[in-house]
């Protein structure tokens, strides 16, 4: 979750914290590559 998270914060800094005039989300792609990883490093490699 915190990778979700960070990467919004990211998109957000890039914006000089403008919130307000657009909506700020993640793309399918951008989802579904963070569940991966997660899925992988907590299963596989247990960190």
């Amino acid at each position: 979750m915190a990778s979700f998270y960070t990467s919004i914060l990211k998109k957000i800094q890039k914006r000089d914290g403008d919130v307000f005039t657009e909506r700020i989300q993640l793309s399918k792609t951008e989802k579904m590559v963070f569940a991966a990883y997660v899925y992988v490093r907590y299963r596989f490699l247990a960190l």
